[in-house]
């Protein structure tokens, strides 16, 4: 299944629009489960679109880490539960996620100082 059919399946279990979807869509990766909720709510407050895309990339198994200076978004790689490939991920994070990328940096730096 395509990785648009499987985004919008998703959505549509969800069974609510996207913009009211800001709570961790994948609680099932506890480790940055609590993050995700709050990722999520600050995208949802600056661009419901961006909530939604983000919401998707969840969806699909991207997690929040902790990098060198903050935190980062990185892709688990599962055919089964997650991205197919590190390069499919790469794909659609420069078409859904570079347009993005000041807004998502400043929501991530702000993720992190709330989280310390």
């Amino acid at each position: 299944m395509s990785l648009a059919k499987r985004l919008k399946s998703v959505s549509e279990a969800a069974g609510e629009p996207a913009e009211t979807q800001t709570l961790d869509p994948r609680p099932d990766l506890k480790e940055d489960s609590h993050l995700w909720d709050k990722l999520l709510r600050l995208a949802n407050d600056v661009d419901t679109n961006l909530a939604a895309t983000l919401n998707g990339f969840r969806c699909m198994g991207t997690r929040i880490k902790k990098g060198r200076t903050g935190y980062v978004l990185r892709p688990d790689v599962d055919p089964v539960t997650a991205w197919d490939s590190r390069e499919q991920y790469e794909e659609m994070r420069d078409k859904w996620l570079r347009p993005h990328a000041k807004v998502i940096g400043e929501l991530l730096r702000l993720l992190l100082r709330k989280a310390s």
